[in-house]
């Protein structure tokens, strides 16, 4: 085997034990297939990744990601017509909202 083909295929294990090790979760809303939030969690039960919620008319109402169970990145908040309401960066603890 050649040293690229060693590196890939380290690289699709290490994606295939990280995959494993995480689990989508998926609640709809009450009687339909319209999701309320979807999102992933780890093997320690905590949310990872990125998550998603909506409102009952399938516009998304907001959207972040979690590393190790808290919030980290930017999130954003949509009015239930689908522009933005707010965003806060957990990095930098900066806000800013629109009207």
């Amino acid at each position: 085997m050649t040293k690229r083909t060693i590196i890939t295929l380290i690289a699709c294990l290490a994606v295939t034990t990280a995959l494993q090790a995480q689990s989508m979760y998926r609640k709809n809303y009450s009687g339909t297939n319209q999701p309320s939030v979807e999102g992933q969690i780890a093997e320690n039960g905590k949310r990872t990744g990125n998550w998603t919620w909506w409102y009952p008319s399938g516009k998304v109402s907001q959207q972040g990601s979690y590393v190790n169970g808290k919030k980290s990145g930017v999130w954003t908040v949509f009015y239930d017509d689908g522009s933005r309401m707010s965003e806060e960066c957990f990095a930098t603890g900066k806000n800013r909202s629109w009207h």
